[in-house]
């Protein structure tokens, strides 16, 4: 009689191979041309050692510079989740260097009836230059691998040149057809369960398979030591940040040491380790301080302005809750000093800990904003952010020293100035969309020559 353990692993053996063959009959039944088409791999033979007509097909038209990316996510659109914001600005990105782009999300956002709600401009600060496509009414669940057979199809049906996505399933099938395929990653967590370990093994085995967008060194790093992925297959690109238009007005000059009040800004989501309840006890702690907290969700939000309770606080602390990114911009340049206190423990939205890896659009939004920055000083912000060059840097929970650290921008406005100024230039240099979405083109389609902007 076989040893349990021995029983187990035969089990898990057996479920594998049946979803390998799982996913060979959806490739079958995705591609328009059946099965007898694709160039069928010898048992133990390279993936990249074969090419599929798709590829083959493909490679005539390499001259071209305009691309065709796929770009499936996971959350509906649009909406007012930080991804959602993330995943926007990307796909406008590919699109304003010339490439066409079909975002294709799993249902529409709130307010929308497909995923184009005309309103999605003013939500994200720019008219969107991509496609959306959905591909249901709404979210039920277990539609994830349902929908990364419909994303097969459609990726034949757009003829695509590039799937690019944070849906690690949705990656799998077109890369094993041959199409050029990108994964991003922002977490370990989304990587490491069972399933996920699978798809990814099998992902690194196929042909179209080009690597990882790591949003962090230190994520590129747990990649290489916690799932074994190959280095070279990786590209670390933090986030970024869109650029204000340059016939927007410069925020007005803030002279902190002539104000009896200064106002600190907080801006992003309130789940647990983002510090908001060390900038209320700030409150307490400097008369000069007047508190913006911008954000949600909503429920967050509401919790904590219900907890103000006290006249002082209700006229000191303004809780404007969740509002659209375009409008978090404008208020972020009005403020004096815009503060992160991120613990040592962040929360995301799913409850996840990301602070080893993460890599916060907020903060490259402090960076445009041309206001100075106070923000702790953990190891993955070094990787943006140069302490007492572009940002003071406090450490985490240490309420003196966040106090402290306003105080100097508010009684020396030219280190504040030099603080700021040295951010935006550092933003503009090194970390917008458009530099972003460059790199990684060049670095995993090189075989096509950039799009002029504007040729879209």
């Amino acid at each position: 009689m076989p040893a349990r353990g021995q029983s187990l692993g035969n089990k898990m053996t057996l479920q594998l191979t049946a979803a390998d063959d799982v996913v060979g009959m959806l490739i079958d039944d995705c591609d328009p041309h059946g099965p007898a088409s694709r160039s069928i791999r010898p048992r133990g033979a390279s993936p990249r050692s074969v090419e599929s007509p798709l590829l083959a097909f493909r490679s005539l038209e390499q001259q071209r510079s305009v691309l065709r990316i796929l770009f499936p996510t996971r959350a509906p659109f649009p909406g007012p989740r930080a991804s959602v914001v993330q995943v926007a600005n990307m796909a406008q990105a590919f699109a304003e260097l010339g490439h066409d782009v079909r975002l294709v999300a799993p249902a529409p956002g709130p307010g929308s009836s497909d995923g184009t709600s005309g309103h999605a401009g003013n939500h994200f600060g720019f008219h969107p230059k991509f496609d959306v496509a959905t591909l249901s009414r709404r979210i039920h669940r277990g539609q994830s691998y349902l929908h990364a057979v419909r994303i097969a199809r459609m990726t034949s049906a757009f003829r695509a040149d590039l799937v690019f996505s944070r849906n690690l399933r949705a990656c799998l099938l077109p890369a094993r057809r041959g199409v050029p395929t990108v994964l991003e990653a922002h977490t370990l967590g989304s990587l490491s369960g069972p399933q996920e370990r699978w798809v990814l093994r099998h992902l690194e085995d196929t042909p179209g398979y080009r690597g990882i967008v790591a949003i962090s060194q230190a994520l590129a790093d747990d990649l290489t030591s916690e799932l074994s992925i190959d280095p070279a297959r990786i590209l670390v690109a933090h986030d970024a940040v869109r650029i204000a238009p340059a016939n927007l007005p410069e925020p007005a000059a803030s002279p902190l040491a002539s104000k009896a009040h200064i106002s600190v800004g907080y801006t992003g989501s309130m789940f647990p380790g983002r510090g908001v309840e060390l900038l209320i006890e700030l409150v307490a702690r400097d008369p000069r301080v007047q508190l913006h907290l911008v954000g949600g969700p909503v429920g967050q939000a509401n919790a904590w302005a219900d907890q103000l309770t006290a006249p002082e606080e209700q006229e000191r602390i303004i809780v404007h809750g969740p509002v659209s990114p375009a409008r978090t911009r404008e208020l972020q340049r009005g403020f004096d000093v815009l503060v992160a206190p991120f613990a040592r423990r962040v929360s995301t939205d799913s409850g996840v800990d990301s602070s080893r890896w993460m890599s916060p659009m907020k903060v490259f939004e402090y960076m445009a904003s041309g206001r100075p920055i106070v923000i702790s000083d953990l190891p993955v912000l070094r990787e943006v952010l140069r302490p007492n060059i572009d940002a003071l840097m406090v450490p985490p929970e240490d309420l003196d020293a966040l106090a402290t650290a306003i105080g100097r921008l508010a009684d020396d406005p030219t280190l504040a100035a030099r603080l700021a100024s040295s951010a935006l230039s550092r933003v503009h240099d090194e970390f917008t969309w458009d530099l972003r979405a460059r790199r990684i083109l060049t670095r995993f389609i090189p075989e096509y020559p950039s799009a002029p902007v504007g040729a879209h």
